[in-house]
This record gives C-alpha cells, structure tokens and sequence, in this order.
C-alpha cells in the first residue's frame, strides 16, 4: 500500500503594530536675549545654516564694555601693587598688613572683573546649538526683550524622531533597538527607523505608555509636527 506523506513547512507570522505618530526634533527653540535692550546688531536670517555658539546679533551694553575696561584697568593697577608689596615682603621690607591689603585689593577687583564680563556677555546673543535659522521675527534698531515669540526659530533637522503612544499591552514587546518602517504620508516615503526612548510611565486615562522614534534625514525632507504612520 502506498502512504501518502504531506511535508509541512514551518512558517513565522509577523504581527505589526500599525500607529500614528508626530515628527519633532529636540533642537527646536526660540533665541530670548537675556538682556533687553536695544538690539544693535542682526547677524542672521532666515535659512541660514550656524554653528554652535555663533553670534547671532548684539544688544546695547549701556555703556557696560567702559565700566568693564575701567574695572580691568583698576584690576591691572592692584596687581602690579601686590606684586610689588610681594617682592618687598619676601624681603623683609615693609609690612605684613600693606602684603595683606595689596592681596584682598586685587583678588576682590579680580571678582568684579570676572563678574563685570559675565554680565557684558549677556547682551551677546549666540546659537545654543548648530542649526538652521528658520524664522527671523526682530530687525536692527529693534527695542527686544524676552517674549513667547523670541528673537529667532532655531532648528537642527539632523537628529529627528516620531513621538506617539502605544496600548499597554505592547509593553514587554518593545524594547530600545527595535526596528521600526516610519511612512511620511506627506512625503510617501518610508524611512528605517528604530526605538530610541520607552517610556517608563503607564497613562492611566488611555492605559498607553509613550515611546520615540529615531528616523534619519539624509534628503533634509523632514519637518517638526509632520504625521507619521509606523509599522512596528
């Protein structure tokens, strides 16, 4: 008798997880100066690529680079006094009080200088990050402080990635490192991207946890708030 004899073949069911993301970029910000005034000087524009801590623009020191002269001038002065008073005290000339003074005069102008700069550069306004201006909202001669509008849109579209939430459920399934297929409905294109960030904290009104997306951006297409279908 003849058996019949059916080979069975091991197959593998992928389950995907299709969802509805939104792209965003940590380096998105609006430049505030941190010191109002008039804004003396506009070094940018809109669509113009900078580096990390480039001069942007200007505002008026009010005369605040004389006073930080004067007091380097007075620091100088004091220093070459207690250098003097040094040289004579290793010397067993003159006293340990003029020694003393000369020190705590020249130490605390020393103080003010270093305070006096740190101040000065706050009318400096620099990117906090290499980027792209995107949007310039001030002009020169413009009277600016800080504002929700802000000086300038700064933006860096070399790191993006897709926020969204994602059921409960799927909580043990994914992991840092997992592949995902980002559909950028606007463009119709697909990217390769992979889970960057889990979060750790269940939304108790949706029972959903949050999750991010590192996509990279070769052709410079994407954009903050764009919609994004993945396949996870």
């Amino acid at each position: 008798a003849l058996v019949a004899v059916t080979a069975v073949k091991d197959t593998v069911f992928n389950h995907y997880l299709d969802i509805q993301g939104n792209v965003d970029t940590k380096e998105n910000i609006l430049v505030q100066p941190e010191m109002p005034g008039t804004l003396t000087s506009l070094t940018v524009k809109a669509g113009q690529r900078v580096g990390k801590g480039q001069i942007l623009g200007r505002v008026d020191d009010g005369g605040m680079s004389q006073q930080v002269a004067s007091i380097e001038t007075q620091y100088q002065l004091a220093k070459t006094t207690f250098e003097r008073q040094k040289n004579l005290w290793n010397q067993k000339i003159g006293s340990e009080i003029q020694y003393l003074q000369a020190q705590t005069q020249m130490i605390s102008l020393q103080k003010q200088v270093a305070q006096a700069r740190a101040q000065l550069a706050k009318t400096i306004i620099r990117a906090p990050f290499s980027g792209t201006i995107d949007e310039v909202f001030v002009e020169r001669g413009q009277v600016v402080s800080a504002s929700p509008q802000g000086l300038m849109r700064i933006v860096n579209l070399s790191q993006m990635y897709v926020s969204t939430t994602v059921p409960e459920s799927y909580i043990g399934k994914l992991k840092v490192g997992t592949m995902v297929d980002v559909y950028l409905t606007s463009l119709g294109k697909t990217y390769k991207g992979r889970v960057r960030q889990v979060g750790n904290y269940i939304n108790p009104n949706n029972r959903s946890f949050g999750i991010e997306v590192s996509v990279p951006n070769p052709d410079n297409l994407l954009r903050p708030n764009q919609v994004a279908k993945l396949k996870i």
